[in-house]
């Protein structure tokens, strides 16, 4: 019965064992399959930001309200702007801004700052107070990138939501003018994150670069946008 007894247990302790390492490659082969289908899903969400705001950097409407646009900057109380004021240049690219973020899914606002500190975004007319695109970190990373577009990581926006915002530098013959971007919501990819079952419990949480959780289907949106809130700004945010 000893015999027995040690030999089941021995069996029995290489069985588990075994099915520890089988379910453990199981469990990394599905989780890895699964994470590259999420990895295209997020790389076909903002590559569609790229092809817009490159779009948008080349449309003639841009240029055309270069000096035109009102500034926020010395704003102290949130400003909200008359539709039916906004007329000729300025009207056209509110209506393009505007457009632009009716045709695409999961984009939230369509911005255009410009170097003088003019700032305009579609469909919202409701400004922040002290708004200066100029030191946002949108419009720095595509001023002074000297790429084609840039992205940023997730942050809280005027909005209150958590967004990621892609840009582009607009140029007039050659000179930099101002810069365009569209903010795409992260949260819908909580839909995207929650949907795969990894073994019994496991599931996906999206993090940005400083490790900071950005989504996760099991915590409360406010505890995710407080974090991000109080989170330490990168030197060009």
């Amino acid at each position: 019965v000893v015999c027995a007894l040690l030999r089941v247990g021995v069996v029995s302790d290489r069985v588990g064992h075994l099915a520890e390492r089988t379910a453990l490659s199981d469990f990394h082969s599905e989780a890895k399959g699964q994470m590259e289908g999420i990895e295209d899903i997020i790389t076909t969400y903002l590559k569609s930001g790229e092809s817009i705001v490159l779009t948008l950097a080349e449309r003639p409407e841009l240029p055309a309200v270069n000096g035109r646009l009102e500034s926020f900057k010395d704003t102290r109380e949130p400003v909200t702007l008359d539709p039916a004021a906004l007329q000729g240049p300025v009207k056209e690219v509110y209506d393009l801004l505007s457009m632009t973020k009716q045709l695409t899914p999961n984009v939230e606002l369509v911005l255009f700052g410009l170097e003088d500190t003019g700032y305009i975004k579609g469909p919202s007319l409701r400004m922040a107070a002290g708004y200066n695109p100029l030191t946002r970190g949108w419009y720095k990373q595509s001023a002074g990138g000297g790429s084609r577009f840039a992205i940023t990581p997730p942050y809280v926006s005027t909005t209150n939501n958590i967004v990621v915002t892609v840009s582009a530098p607009v140029k007039d013959q050659g000179r930099l003018i101002g810069v365009t971007g569209v903010d795409f919501v992260v949260q819908p990819l909580v839909n995207t994150l929650s949907q795969p079952v990894i073994g019994k419990s496991g599931y996906f949480v999206l993090l940005d670069g400083d490790g900071m959780v950005v989504v996760d289907p099991k915590s409360p949106f406010e505890t995710i946008a407080e974090h991000a809130r109080v989170r330490p700004q990168p030197r060009d945010a």
